[in-house]
């Protein structure tokens, strides 16, 4: 609205900032196609001249009480502070004296008099719902005008900044879109990227998330990592990072190395089934510094290797020991992971449970044309008649797979019978959906794509 109306100045800005509230439901086109209105008496004309010929602000229903209806400055300021206050009762009770002093004031017969007054009444009525002041107009409308301009002129700054003051999801997938409009991607926390808060990298056209939001997550172990990847690198494997992480005594404990594998913070050195094996082969040879192993309890990670090139178990006296002495820590590490079998790539349902679960909502959107109708269950309310006390319907929160958007849609009970019963993390694709007359969305037919682990 604010770009099609194409406002040349703060009061412009400030008078449709008001215009769009409830108390300018009456003239808010005309304001839109900045036509003046001629007002009965000229000397209107020139007390709402900033409004296009409408009382727009508090301030000028002020100046129409005491320039046209006989109060006097207090009254007025009491007629103010009522529509400020939303008191409704004290302004009905003002009304009749504003007709009386308006009809009063006119020079033309009653009756016709009336008629014109009805018009600024019906404004002066529904500034009880919401009316603006001037100076709280004029401070918004600055405030829209700094925003735009970051906007315009410092996108990848201004939607950092609204990312790290968000508060639901739908506005979190707004920024995204609109990072992409100017061709900025916001990626999930990666590491070498991501600090304890949003930030962006010009170079790449990215903005990261932080990880201090993260569960578990603390701005301490964000720094630490997002510093130890500047100091020590990122090109190297997975488990040289997790040697740079105990060799720089990163305090980071292993339920929070599990979240930061299955958020995809480390996709840059494999898919997170993948890195969660390797990291519990590392766990288990120590990180290559295992020194010794009891014969008949190798590790799991060692069951196929011929392990006698790294270890030792002859005693000086020639005897078959039972423990084995490791000799070269750092080759089993290396011949363990080289044995390691490929895992199954992550599935996306994997993706989106675990975003949910460790950021709060789904963080992965895939935007690809063809996951348009797919979504993501993320609650399911069942829904009794107040009548019968049957089962008739779901209510279903979902999360689009191809956007991230969040919606609300509705299921009857007998739909879910023929196409199986739903829960929170299924994968469904939508068929028909139909609008009720009530503006619910009715999804007609579903296919479910995968099941609730």
């Amino acid at each position: 609205m604010y770009s099609k109306f194409k406002p040349k100045s703060i009061t412009e800005l400030a008078v449709l900032t008001a215009a769009l509230r409830p108390t300018g439901e009456s003239y808010r086109d005309d304001v839109m196609a900045r036509k003046f209105h001629r007002n009965p008496l000229p000397q209107l004309d020139d007390l709402f001249k900033d409004g296009y010929g409408y009382m727009v602000f508090q301030e000028d229903i002020t100046n129409f009480l005491t320039e046209i209806c006989g109060f006097n400055p207090s009254e007025a300021d009491k007629v103010r502070r009522d529509i400020g206050h939303k008191n409704k009762e004290a302004i009905d009770r003002a009304l009749p004296r504003i007709l009386d002093g308006y009809v009063s004031h006119s020079k033309k017969p009653r009756n016709r008099a009336k008629e014109e007054a009805s018009e600024f009444m019906q404004v002066i009525e529904s500034s009880a719902r919401y009316g603006f002041n001037r100076s709280h107009s004029i401070a918004y409308s600055i405030n829209t005008f700094i925003c735009g301009w970051l906007r315009c002129y410092h996108p990848y700054e201004f939607i950092t900044a609204y990312l790290n003051n968000v508060v639901t999801q739908d506005d979190i997938a707004k920024a995204t879109e609109l990072a992409r409009v100017y061709g900025i991607t916001v990626t999930s926390p990666k590491y070498g990227l991501a600090t304890d808060i949003y930030s962006f990298d010009r170079d790449n056209h990215t903005i990261t998330k932080g990880l201090a939001s993260v569960k578990y997550m603390n701005p301490k172990v964000s720094t630490d990592l997002y510093d130890l990847a500047h100091k020590c690198g990122t090109d190297k494997s997975f488990v040289d990072v997790l040697t740079d992480i105990v060799d720089n005594h990163i305090k980071i404990n292993s339920r929070q190395l599990d979240i930061l594998i299955k958020i995809g913070y480390f996709e840059q050195f494999g898919h997170p089934r993948q890195l969660l094996a390797e990291l519990d082969v590392y766990n288990q040879l120590i990180g290559g510094k295992i020194r010794s192993m009891k014969v008949n309890n190798i590790p799991a990670c060692l069951h196929n290797i011929d392990i006698s090139r790294y270890c030792n178990n002859i005693k000086k006296n020639g005897d078959v020991g039972k423990t084995w002495i490791v000799t070269n820590g750092a080759g089993l590490l290396e011949e363990a992971l080289h044995h390691l079998p490929t895992q199954p790539e992550t599935t996306l349902q994997d993706r989106l449970t675990w975003s949910r679960e460790f950021l709060g909502y789904s963080d992965v959107a895939t935007h690809k044309p063809e996951d348009r109708r797919k979504v993501l269950v993320t609650k399911v309310t069942p829904l009794i008649s107040k009548v019968s006390h049957e089962l008739w319907s779901y209510r279903l929160e979902v999360s689009g797979i191809q956007t991230g958007h969040n919606a609300v849609i509705y299921v009857r009970s007998s739909v879910c019978q023929l196409r199986g019963k739903l829960k929170a993390n299924d994968i469904i694709e939508c068929g028909r959906l139909l609008k009720d007359k009530k503006g619910y969305w009715q999804l007609a037919t579903f296919t479910k794509l995968t099941n609730a682990q």
